[in-house]
């Protein structure tokens, strides 16, 4: 069976306001040990990131660095059998994006997505 994690993260909540900004956010599907283990991975080190350097990362660079990771664990004896679809708001442009990534490490910029089986049905409703 697999296992399904969510993870935010970077969120900034305005206490004054009712406002709520997600930068990054993504699902993680895969072995239930691989999602786990590899979401905290990924959460930890997005979030080292931003408190050395004082800012968040942007989309790209968080989908740039997974697929880095998941490649680099794909040349040694443990790879991280997960698929991921990363969504976040560009800080600066205040655009959206979609990222798709595989357990290969093949990462794409997608306008709408899916993953197993769901994804047969739910693309074709998608594209007509």
């Amino acid at each position: 069976m697999g296992r399904l994690e969510i993870l935010v993260c970077a969120l900034a909540i305005s206490h004054s306001s009712v406002e709520a900004k997600i930068c990054v956010a993504s699902a993680m599907f895969g072995a239930d040990i691989s999602v786990v283990q590899f979401a905290e991975y990924i959460q930890a080190n997005v979030q080292l990131y931003s408190m050395r350097n004082g800012t968040d990362l942007r989309p790209e660079a968080v989908a740039a660095f997974v697929r880095g990771e998941i490649a680099k664990a794909l040349r040694t004896r443990r790879p991280y059998n997960v698929n991921l679809l990363l969504g976040g708001i560009d800080p600066i442009t205040e655009k959206p994006s979609l990222y798709w990534c595989d357990y290969l490490a093949a990462l794409a910029k997608v306008p709408y997505a899916a993953h197993g089986y769901a994804q047969y049905v739910n693309l074709v409703f998608c594209i007509v």
